[in-house]
């Protein structure tokens, strides 16, 4: 998760969500719904759904339903693929810091 902060691709994520979300609110929608996909559900798309709760969360929308698809998790995901140890040994540690910076991006004018 932590890579991904610098990458060019989530700034651009973000802020196709912000505009997306912008546009929801100006045209009256109470719910809306977003979905990331990628090739294997492991690393890019888990991070940047996570992210991307963490910044509507606090923006005071309501998750109610996330829904995963991939092989690679299980029932007891907790913002980290269950697979990886890269992601197991490290957020811990990290993941407020990470969190921060994620919200920091979102509050930019990206």
């Amino acid at each position: 998760m932590e890579s991904m902060l610098d990458k060019e691709q989530l700034k651009k994520v973000l802020a196709q969500l912000k505009k997306a979300v912008k546009k929801a609110r100006q045209d009256g929608k109470k719910v809306f719904n977003v979905v990331f996909l990628c090739r294997k559900g492991r690393h890019r798309s888990i991070c940047v759904s996570r992210f991307a709760r963490w910044c509507l969360e606090r923006d005071g929308y309501e998750i109610p339903i996330i829904e995963n698809t991939s092989s690679y998790l299980d029932e007891t995901w907790d913002e980290l693929c269950t697979s990886c140890k890269l992601c197991r040994s490290r957020m811990s540690e990290r993941k407020e810091v990470v969190r921060r910076r994620v919200l920091n991006l979102w509050d930019a004018k990206i």
